[in-house]
């Protein structure tokens, strides 16, 4: 997203918004950007999950597919059903909501504006999902396929469907490790 501004010269100058693109393990990172507003909204959104949501998330997580998905990821002024950052791709559970006419052409609009940002899209029907998750599955194993030929370095951080082997520590756990650090002073 760039941005003119006028300088005290009068000169117009070009700004861009998004920070520069940064290596991380010599893998490119991207910045999308999001409304700030719709952090708390996607919270609540994931709590308040679809049963094809819910169903779809139980294939996706825990690197399943080999990949890390994020859960109602804002974008834009738009949350996402699903995310993978390292395949730019966005899969969206569509229910009964997304069948008007308005909301088709709202649906419409918006994954434009997206696929904008160089995202890659995936939509399922909520009882596609219900009745024939093997099929979707497969669907995705494909795209997932496809998009590692596009973007060679997703490749790299592929889990090849193994559960990471870091454990996760509880918060009591974290507090604990924290104390530690910083013990009493005596005196």
């Amino acid at each position: 997203m760039k941005i003119l501004s006028k300088s005290n010269t009068g000169n117009t100058q070009e700004k861009s918004t998004a920070p520069p693109s940064k290596e991380a393990g010599g893998i490119p990172s991207r910045y999308l950007p999001y409304n700030k507003k719709l952090k708390q909204f996607s919270k609540n959104l994931r709590n308040d999950s679809t049963r094809s949501e819910i169903a779809l998330w139980q294939e996706l997580r825990g690197a399943k597919t080999g990949y890390t998905f994020n859960r109602q990821k804002p974008i834009l002024n738009y949350i996402v059903d699903f995310y993978c950052k390292p395949l730019h791709l966005v899969i969206e559970a569509d229910g009964i909501s997304h069948w008007g006419e308005e909301a088709i052409k709202s649906d419409k609009i918006r994954q434009e504006k997206l696929e904008e940002l160089d995202l890659h899209f995936l939509r399922f029907a909520d009882d596609e999902i219900l009745s024939d998750i093997e099929n979707v599955m497969r669907v995705i194993e494909i795209t997932i396929e496809e998009l590692e030929e596009k973007y060679p370095e997703a490749r790299k951080r592929r889990k090849d469907g193994e559960r990471s082997k870091r454990k996760r520590r509880t918060r009591a756990e974290r507090g604990k490790r924290n104390s530690s650090k910083n013990p009493p002073n005596p005196l």
